[in-house]
């Protein structure tokens, strides 16, 4: 497909194997024999509806629209079509509650609890006080951090090769890259991590790999793979008795959590990465029972002044 090559040579190559598979998976063996001109509105929407009966997940599916759009609007701007059936198509409304993106603190606190002890404790720990992406941790080297400044910058990330192995590569985008101040208590885990990773490396000799100088790996020294991550994030989950949620839900939980504690939407849209400081807010912020509670205020509270009931009373 033209579209793709034409995108080869302007995006990483992982995202250019996202685009390959969700074309020839979800799109191409449901309107891949419709001749281009040919292409209805109500072809595309009843793709929607057949990606949704066979229970294919509505991220994905939105997905699979934006891709179709985007495919369809550079045929319409290279004059193969006059006019793009896609771009009026929603998806399926939801049914059902919405599924959960965001722990509450105490809720968090279990999980770190049940993790106590678990090689990969640390790992999440800084998932959830920093808000990092999955490939910017398992991707963190030791010369990235500098404990005597207490600050960790972030340079690279490790991410699946298309060909199925692992792979250091640039962050996802060039505001990714970015200096983060940490507090004194991951100052000291981490410190405490470096020994133990330094007993490890004794331990495995000459059997011990030293790519890339990574903060998280196995007990010989290669990276950790992030299925691994998502394995040990529901094992821990379960005994925690706390909702399983995504590997990406942890990042949400930080980003949540600090909005509710009241850090300055600016200074957290830059620790996450961000250009956009609404889009960190409409994305990450997510509202907690507690802060319904407080929302019930009185009159007095509300106006700053008695109520009438207030006023008869006295």
């Amino acid at each position: 497909m033209r579209w793709l090559r034409v995108k080869e040579s302007s995006v990483q190559p992982q995202t250019h194997h996202s685009y390959r598979h969700l074309l020839e998976k979800h799109t191409l063996p449901y309107i891949g024999e419709i001749p281009l001109r040919k292409l209805a509105h109500a072809n595309v929407e009843d793709l929607m509806v057949s990606l949704d009966r066979e229970k294919v997940g509505r991220r994905t599916r939105k997905l699979v629209l934006w891709l179709a759009r985007r495919v369809v609007g550079y045929c319409v701007d290279n004059g193969l079509l006059d006019r793009s059936p896609v771009r009026s198509v929603d998806l399926p409304r939801r049914t059902g509650p919405s599924p959960r993106r965001a722990w509450t603190a105490d809720e968090a606190r279990r999980f770190l609890e049940a993790a106590t002890g678990d090689r990969l404790h640390l790992a999440f720990y800084l998932m959830l006080l920093l808000g990092l992406r999955r490939g910017e941790l398992l991707g963190l080297s030791w010369s990235s951090i500098d404990l005597e400044h207490a600050a960790l910058n972030i340079s690279q990330s490790l991410r699946k090769s298309p060909g199925g192995g692992l792979e250091i590569a640039d962050p996802k985008t060039e505001s990714s890259r970015r200096r983060i101040h940490l507090p004194s208590d991951a100052i000291v885990l981490l410190a405490n991590h470096r020994e133990h990773q330094n007993e490890e490396r004794r331990f495995a000799g000459d059997a011990w790999r030293d790519d890339h100088d990574l903060v998280f790996r196995t007990s010989l020294g290669t990276p950790i793979h992030p299925d691994n991550l998502k394995r040990s994030l529901k094992r821990i989950c379960l005994v925690a008795d706390v909702p399983v949620i995504r590997i990406h839900d942890l990042r949400h939980t930080h980003a949540s959590l600090a909005l509710q504690w009241g850090l300055d939407d600016k200074v957290l849209s830059e620790r996450l990465g961000h250009t956009d400081v609404s889009f960190t807010r409409r994305v990450y912020q997510h509202t907690y029972e507690e802060q319904h509670r407080r929302a019930a205020l009185s009159m007095q509270e509300l106006f700053g002044r008695p109520s009438k009931g207030e006023l008869l009373s006295d």
